[in-house]
């Protein structure tokens, strides 16, 4: 149960990163016509504010603080809430440990979660 409650506080923090991503995106839409919240790498080009290639910790957190200011500017959440949770999550997607995260792990950190999110709610095999 545990366990499910950290994915789900995940994929919600996700996808309200996706949303504010989708609004702000000028055009609406994000590479191959796609909207900016299904683009990971329109997401990740918005976190990664130096250009580099590669999203610190500092940018990762200055990305959270502006989402949810965001959410907070449309009524649909407040400044703080989430706190730990982003720090648990870089830490998660930051799979070789080096203090960033590239557009690969920030995708397959995706991939993982949708795939944990499926057998969550019973469509996979096992949902440990």
């Amino acid at each position: 149960m545990k366990t499910y409650l950290s994915l789900a506080s995940v994929a919600i923090l996700l996808l309200c990163q996706a949303v504010v991503v989708a609004d702000d995106d000028d055009k609406g839409k994000g590479k191959n016509g796609k909207r900016g919240a299904g683009d990971p790498e329109a997401m990740f080009k918005r976190m990664d504010a130096d250009g580099n290639g590669k999203v610190t910790k500092e940018e990762y957190t200055k990305f959270q603080e502006a989402v949810q200011e965001k959410l907070k500017d449309k009524g649909k959440g407040g400044a703080g809430k989430g706190a730990g949770l982003g720090d648990r999550l870089f830490t998660m997607m930051d799979a070789d440990k080096d203090g960033s995260i590239t557009l690969d792990e920030f995708k397959k950190a995706r991939e993982k979660m949708a795939e944990r999110g499926g057998k969550a709610k019973g469509k996979g095999k096992d949902p440990k």
